[in-house]
């Protein structure tokens, strides 16, 4: 009897030991982050949602405004809930748009007034500024609020530089651009003066005039095409930069400068424009190979069999040849050089193209630079 009363305690007290294991065991799951948040994590009501689904952006367009203009408008902020709501703070995109409340609270099923202050910049630029109204309930979700705005200049030009691009050496190349009035006035005309360069030739097309509802508020009333014409004939390849003037004629003086960028470029150019050989011995074979490449819109008429080679040291040759590519030939040179020292040839190639009814030949030269030894 005695035997059987000891395993009944040892019993006891081995359970005891289990049900406190279980007990630490259920507070340690109870305590990890995600099981917590499980449990903690509220439902979302109805209430919560349609709030959210009627609040996530609001948009107010201030339309087409003159550059520094300084504007104001009223937004309203709806509770359409049946508790009360308190804004805990503002969080805004950019200085330039300010806004303040007309309270904090919003009581259920009304609003308040948000009231926003813009400055708009002093360029041409469309405007999207956004203001977030932050709630101290983390249930609803912040509300923004995106101001937008078109800057307009009364004369506006799209860009202040207009790029013309590639211009053949030797031809001509014309753009248009356009103009716009955004003043309160109608202009009798636009005159436009190039600078002293003589490569630029620019003048106003006739205005398309607009359809204007009020002629007291800012809208787009007047567009001037003005064509632009780069005359590359006396220009060496490269960049250049010419400006033209704007100038409105009436009773409304306005006055802006546009530059004209035109990148000359020869019809056909060598790739590499220079060949190093590096070091060779006296007499020791050389292959180099030069890639010609055609601008756009003579490849058609230019063929391996309208370009020469020639050099300065006779004991080179040259063979040129089409590749996959038809805008590139190649041009494959051969030579064993023999003057010992610093080494200089000199590959003149001559591509014959037809302009204006008249073969005329194009040369581009790509010097050889390299070391013989003996």
């Amino acid at each position: 009897m005695p035997t059987i009363v000891r395993c009944s305690m040892f019993h006891a007290r081995a359970l005891a030991r289990l049900a406190m294991q279980m007990l630490a065991t259920t507070a340690l799951v109870a305590a990890l982050p995600g099981c917590r948040e499980s449990r903690s994590r509220p439902v979302e009501s109805a209430e919560n949602s349609d709030l959210q689904s009627s609040t996530s952006e609001l948009v107010h367009d201030f339309g087409i405004v003159a550059p520094g203009q300084q504007l104001s408008a009223t937004v309203p902020i709806q509770n359409p809930t049946q508790r009360e709501l308190r804004v805990s703070g503002l969080r805004r995109s950019c200085s330039c748009a300010n806004a303040s409340l007309s309270s904090r609270t919003i009581a259920p099923q009304s609003a308040i007034s948000l009231n926003v202050r813009y400055l708009a910049p002093m360029m041409a630029s469309d405007e999207r500024r956004h203001i977030e109204v932050m709630f101290s309930d983390r249930a609803v979700s912040p509300l923004r609020v995106t101001v937008k705005a078109q800057v307009r200049p009364p004369l506006t030009v799209a860009t202040d530089e207009i790029n013309m691009g590639d211009v053949l050496a030797g031809t001509s190349k014309e753009m248009v651009f356009p103009v716009y009035n955004y003043s309160r006035l109608d202009w009798d005309g636009l005159d436009v003066k190039a600078d002293s360069s003589s490569w630029l030739r620019a003048a106003a097309m006739e205005p398309m005039t607009e359809s204007v509802l009020q002629s007291n508020t800012l809208q787009l009333r007047q567009t001037f095409n003005v064509r632009v014409i780069c005359d590359s004939h006396s220009l060496p390849p490269g960049i250049h930069v010419a400006r033209v003037v704007l100038v409105t004629e009436g009773n409304e003086k306005l006055e802006q400068a546009v530059a004209v960028v035109a990148r000359v470029v020869q019809p056909i150019r060598a790739s590499p424009d220079l060949l190093f050989l590096g070091k060779l011995e006296s007499h020791q074979e050389c292959k180099r190979v030069i890639r010609l490449v055609l601008a756009s819109g003579i490849a058609s008429r230019i063929t391996p069999e309208d370009v020469t080679v020639a050099f300065s040291d006779p004991l080179w040759s040259a063979e040129v040849s089409a590749t996959s590519v038809p805008t590139v030939l190649t041009v494959t040179v051969f030579g064993r050089p023999s003057s010992v020292g610093n080494y200089r040839n000199e590959v003149t190639i001559s591509v014959s193209r037809e302009r204006e009814g008249v073969h005329e030949p194009l040369l581009l030269t790509v010097p050889l630079l390299g070391m013989v030894t003996e």
